[in-house]
Parts: C-alpha cells; structure tokens; sequence
C-alpha cells in the first residue's frame, strides 16, 4: 500500500487514496495506531508525513473535528436506552470522556476555559501631556516661594572667621564663645 524508499524513512509517500483513507478514518474517531496498521506504516513515518505535508494535516485535522462533533452529538440520547444504575453510571462515564475529548480537541468550541482576547491601543499621550502642562506651573510657583534653606552653623563660622581675620585679629570679643571651640 505505501511506497517506501530502502534508503531514507522520510521519503515514503502516501498516495491520495491512501490520504483519503486516513481522513475517512480519522472522521470515524480511529486513532493513529489504527491508521498506521491499517496502512503498514510506523506513528512515527506518520507524524513525518504529517509535518512534512501540511494539506494533509488539515484534512486529517478537520476529519478528527468532524467526529468530535459528531460525538457531541451523542451525548444528547446517550441515556435514552439506560434503564439501571450500572448503565446510567456508564453513560456518566462516557458522556464525561466525551466532554474530555471535545475540549481537548476543539477547546475554542467545546473547552471549560473562556478565553477572552481583547487587543485595544489606548493612546495616553495627549493625557500625559495635558497633565505634565497642569503641573508645571504649579511646581514653578512652589519653587519661587520656596527659599532655599540656611545652613545657621556654617554662616557663623565663616562670619566669625571673617571677623577673626580683621585687623582686630587676636581678640576675641568679635568671636561668640559658642565658636571659640570651632575656630
């Protein structure tokens, strides 16, 4: 059924009947391992074959989306023909792998998560702006009325310095007592 090449795993080619046959396989819910004995290939030359051929691998997807859809389906009668507790608790069963299923394959349809993806540009430039021109003016009053501090202590010193060095040097009259340790 496959065309395989003795030297390469990688250039084995499926032929459109052969395509045909996993997508219908696919839609019925088989699953790879199915497929791939029923094609006498490996999982692995069929995952090759799948990343090397992309169209092939939509169709196969969109054939396993179409049977989980049709599972779906079935859970609205699946405990129609359940008369005891052992068969409703197999419908249970069933119907909670068949969510699991639907969810994992198709989670944008079927998934538990709700997934909310907004993408808004919100331009706070011109906000900004208009802010940084209200505080500007603000901040240039504060800084006029604002004198800068003093430092009292070493204004004394240099003026008692000043004043020691005057021609009235050596007398300590013009020098407060509080300084004389400083200077």
């Amino acid at each position: 059924m496959v065309e395989l090449s003795p030297q390469r795993s990688d250039a084995i080619v499926l032929t459109e009947a052969q395509k045909e046959f996993a997508c219908d396989e696919a839609a019925k819910g088989s699953n790879n391992d199915t497929i791939c004995k029923a094609l006498k290939i490996s999982n692995r030359t069929l995952s090759r074959i799948l990343a090397r051929d992309p169209d092939f691998s939509k169709e196969v997807t969109k054939a396993r989306e179409i049977w989980i859809h049709s599972l779906v389906e079935q859970l609205i009668g699946i405990t129609k023909g359940a008369h005891t507790m052992a068969e409703v608790s197999a419908c249970k069963i069933e119907s909670e792998n068949i969510k699991w299923v639907s969810g994992k394959y198709i989670p944008e349809i079927y998934g538990e998560r709700i997934e909310l993806n907004m993408n808004h540009h919100l331009d706070l430039s011109s906000v900004l702006l208009a802010a940084e021109n209200r505080v500007l003016p603000l901040l240039a009053a504060k800084s006029a009325l604002v004198t800068p501090p003093v430092d009292v202590e070493s204004r004394l010193i240099s003026d008692s310095r000043a004043s020691f060095d005057s021609d009235n040097a050596g007398e300590s009259a013009d020098i407060p007592e509080e300084l004389m340790d400083l200077v």
